[in-house]
């Protein structure tokens, strides 16, 4: 079976639970930006431990990420002693702002000793250097045993610049912004307009 990469690409696992690879954010880090993110608007998910934390209980995002993850989340209030196992920061905010601040502001403090990037627009990740999209990719191709150059990947925000500027062929959404389209060698359409399966009829066109 297909391995399987989590935590972008920060954990990298069997379909049996067999651990490839797991990288966790450094503890300075993790406590670092929950200093930060108090006081800033942003719910905290912290992904340790196999579970799911979430500081409060009622984030309109959550019915979406219960699915991602299939679990229920543990409220947790303060996640601060779970900072020296955390595999993924997420910062929650509806607010761009808020969100904006986080991204500078950690990566002034921690840019050279962890990756953080937004996945969504009201998702800030933290996690380990390691712990990337392109780290992930290249795991899974080993795995499979093909080589980069054999691989598409599709994405669509700055989380995924890193897979998309490695694979062999990179596929970005049509609701991309601007910096991650200037990556693609296509363009689909927007998660509204099945892109993902446009693009899948597309390489399958082009390949026959």
């Amino acid at each position: 079976d297909m391995a399987v990469a989590a935590f972008n690409g920060g954990a990298v696992f069997r379909r049996d639970g067999e651990a490839m690879e797991s990288h966790v954010v450094p503890a300075e880090v993790a406590r670092g930006m929950l200093e930060l993110a108090q006081g800033s608007g942003a719910d905290i998910w912290a992904f340790a431990d196999g579970r799911w934390h979430a500081n409060k209980p009622d984030n309109p995002h959550m019915p979406r990420e219960r699915v991602s993850v299939n679990q229920e989340p543990v409220i947790t209030a303060d996640p601060a002693p779970l900072a020296d196992r955390v595999g993924k920061l997420t910062f929650v905010s509806d607010s761009p702002p808020v969100l904006a601040g986080l991204l500078e502001a950690g990566r002034d403090r921690y840019g050279e000793q962890a990756t953080i990037a937004q996945s969504q627009a009201y998702y800030l990740d933290v996690t380990a250097l390691q712990a990337n999209k392109g780290a992930g990719v290249e795991a899974l191709a080993r795995e499979a045993g093909v080589g980069l150059a054999e691989v598409m990947v599709i994405g669509d925000m700055q989380n995924d610049l890193p897979m998309l500027t490695r694979a062999g062929l990179a596929v970005v959404m049509g609701q991309a912004p601007a910096d991650v389209k200037a990556a693609a060698d296509w363009i689909t359409g927007s998660n509204d307009e099945d892109g993902v399966a446009a693009a899948l009829d597309r390489l399958l066109a082009e390949r026959s």
